[in-house]
């Protein structure tokens, strides 16, 4: 017995009689052990997924027989497909230009065919697109020339300069880390940057197209889409969706993501090998294209690009964004709104984490990619970054949650309780939002520091002079006043010896112009002080060239300073007397982070890199007042294996890029620790405060930064 359609749109389509066109064609393909189909519209180089259950349906697309039969036909050996389903499958197809015949009027205008190809693309911030050309004679022409770069012999040379790239960038970390600094954005490389930027995307689009030839397929499509108002071109790789071997697939998706990593390696070579110029510019923006675009857009299978399409054929999860999607939308429905018919798009064993993980992993990332994007535009062009940020927050919130809105008012699948679904739709979010308002959480702040001795146990020149002896080995035990170190000043004794005569002579001027002139007396007297503290300040260097230990303990040196017949300025670290007792942890607190953490600390918990599997409490000793740029060790920067980003043009690394706060701590539990300068990781537990006032805070420090307001 036919039931009566819940579906208004396909009450209109139920009795027609539909029929697949002539030039459109199905090839059979298998992905974890399930039958998928690939829709050809070989006349426009076209290309669609459907999975077994659509196919059920499509299979019976005659031209004699109605919609409505072929669902009571499909219906016999599939209950769970729905009317909605079918309507969805016919409107589909339609959009596609699959059908023989044209639907009615009244539901051609549901279709996607309704809509320009700007509202099209305004729904995707990163999908742009607009068709130019046809490469494919072309591509016919070229491809002989083109053949010898898919072979064995050019894959190795490719990894061999790749790995020839990846060593030389290693070791010269620091001087590419300074030459990015610099020129990143100069404008004198910005209409270099342009220029290298199309080319590269050039070279990665024929690349997709050849790879497409090279095993038969055919490319009629190349245009420019637009990535972020960032024009790039495009070519319609799709023909290798039938492909039947999947590795083919996913080559033809990563050969641009080789090209541009092949450009990249070479010009990071280029880079180190030539003189700073304008070749070494254009080398180093090759390299930022080809390396940092690859990498965070291209290569990431998060984005819809070619990573993307790589994890599709690899992992064999055909149409995994768009199914990842209504996977999400169909947890929502069936176990937040509590509709059972929702159907689940998974059709395979091992699906359901694949489609959950991406779907929330894609969302996260997209958002946390455009509004980054938008940010950094907005710190350079306020106007654009806001527009951006704005219809990013439209697009990837705003709209979704009005969707859902609509559904719940209007959707027949809900019509018997629909008033229990609205209370549950609004009262789930109530809660959430409440909890995260006014629900206090626990809240920390994580930095970095190292083992480190109090001011009194490191010892400083007070006199500057050359190293003439060492006087004590390294990790010799010493008492307060042990002469550690001997230096030679050939200036002060000359010095002393003129101050000297020069005070003589002073004295006899004094004791001669006492009786007979006063004031000349007088005048000679104040010079007299001027001389003596001048003595007096040569003696006390001369004495510290002898340079004594201020405190008991193991000495321990700078090896790299501390040789004989170095010079020694004054104020330079010497060596420190060390007593493992005294260790403090010297934490380094960021600008962002500093507020936080003067505004109340109820505990403190310290790990040691030698033992992170134990937390020590800690107290603090004193904190810096005002901010520094000085690190106390390299090993708290990113170069030495940190979190602190440091000024690429100290080569030392100890400069930091922005202010940051010392604290000093006390192991409350005197722990003997690895070493001096070993690290260490601070945690400060503050007051427990919601969720909701915590990202508030995170997020005016991220406009404070970005935006300056």
């Amino acid at each position: 017995m036919t039931q009566l359609p819940s579906d208004p749109i396909y009450e209109r389509l139920q009795n027609l009689r539909v029929c697949l066109a002539a030039h459109v064609r199905l090839s059979p393909q298998t992905y974890r052990g399930e039958r998928w189909y690939v829709l050809a519209d070989e006349a426009r180089s076209r290309f669609m997924r459907i999975d077994s259950r659509a196919y059920s349906a499509i299979g019976r697309f005659n031209g004699r027989t109605t919609l409505n039969d072929v669902l009571n036909l499909v219906q016999r050996t599939d209950s769970s497909f729905s009317d909605q389903e079918m309507a969805g499958l016919v409107l589909q197809l339609a959009n596609f230009d699959a059908l023989r015949d044209p639907l009615p009027d009244d539901v051609r205008a549901l279709t996607d065919n309704g809509k320009s190809a700007l509202g099209k693309n305004l729904i995707n911030p990163l999908a742009l697109r607009f068709r130019l050309l046809d490469p494919d004679q072309f591509l016919d022409i070229a491809m002989p020339w083109v053949q010898p770069l898919f072979s064995r012999p050019a894959a190795l040379f490719w990894i061999l300069s790749l790995l020839v790239a990846a060593f030389m960038g290693v070791t010269q970390l620091n001087t590419l880390a300074a030459a990015i600094n610099s020129s990143l954005l100069a404008p004198s490389n910005l209409a270099l940057g342009l220029v290298i930027f199309a080319v590269m995307k050039v070279l990665h689009e024929f690349a997709h197209a050849f790879a497409v030839k090279r095993w038969g397929g055919e490319v009629h499509e190349m245009g420019i889409s637009f990535l972020v108002l960032m024009p790039i071109p495009y070519v319609d790789a799709s023909a290798s969706w039938v492909f039947r071997n999947k590795y083919r697939r996913a080559l033809v998706g990563a050969v641009g993501i080789f090209v541009e990593l092949w450009i990249a390696a070479v010009a990071l070579i280029v880079f180190f090998v030539v003189e700073p110029g304008m070749v070494r510019s254009a080398a180093l923006t090759a390299f930022l294209v080809g390396g940092v675009s690859t990498l965070f857009i291209n290569g990431n299978p998060l984005l819809r690009f070619d990573g993307y399409y790589v994890l599709q054929d690899l992992a064999e999860l055909p149409n995994l964004s768009s199914r990842a999607s209504r996977y999400i939308v169909y947890l929502m429905k069936r176990y937040l709104l509590g509709i059972d018919s929702a159907q689940s798009p998974v059709t395979a064993t091992g699906e359901r984490k694949w489609l959950l993980g991406y779907g929330i992993s894609a969302a996260i990332y997209r958002l946390f990619i455009l509004v980054g994007i938008g940010l950094f535009l907005a710190s350079k062009y306020l106007a654009v970054g806001v527009v951006l940020v704005t219809w990013v927050v439209g697009l990837q919130i705003v709209l979704p949650l009005c969707r859902a809105g609509w559904f719940i008012i209007r959707d027949k699948q809900i019509s018997g309780r629909r008033s229990s679904v609205i209370a549950r739709a609004i009262a789930l979010p109530a809660i959430v939002i409440a909890l995260l308002a006014y629900v206090p959480v626990n809240r920390t702040t994580s930095v970095e520091g190292v083992v480190w001795l109090p001011e009194q146990a490191q010892l400083y020149a007070k006199s500057t002079g050359t190293i003439d002896k060492v006087l004590v080995t390294e990790g010799q035990h010493i008492d307060v006043g042990t002469p550690i170190l001997q230096l030679v000043n050939a200036d002060l004794e000359p010095r002393k010896r003129v101050l000297e005569a020069r005070l003589g002579e002073l004295d006899v001027r004094h004791q001669t112009n006492l009786f007979g002139n006063r004031s000349a007396a007088d005048v000679t007297k104040e010079e007299r002080k001027s001389v003596v503290a001048q003595l007096n300040m040569i003696n006390e260097k001369i004495s510290a060239l002898t340079v004594k230990s201020q405190h008991a303990g193991k000495v321990a040196f700078d090896y790299h300073r501390i040789v004989e017949g170095n010079h020694i300025n004054l104020g330079d670290l010497i060596a420190y007397t060390i007593v493992p007792s005294d260790y403090i942890v010297r934490s380094v607190v960021r600008q962002r982070d500093i507020g936080r953490v003067r505004g109340g600390v109820n505990k403190i918990e310290v790990l040691l890199a030698e033992n992170l599997g134990r937390r020590l409490p800690a107290t603090i000793l004193r904190e810096t007042p005002s901010g520094d740029t000085q690190l106390p060790s390299r090993a708290l920067a990113r170069a030495g294996g940190g979190t602190i980003d440091t000024d690429p043009g100290d080569r030392a690394s100890l400069q930091s890029s922005r202010q940051v706060f010392n604290i000093d701590l006390a192991l409350e539990h005197q722990t003997l620790a690895g070493g001096l300068g070993g690290r260490a990781h601070v945690r400060f537990t503050h007051s427990p405060e919601p969720l909701l006032s915590q990202w508030h805070e995170r997020l005016r420090q991220l406009l404070l930064r970005h935006l300056s307001v």
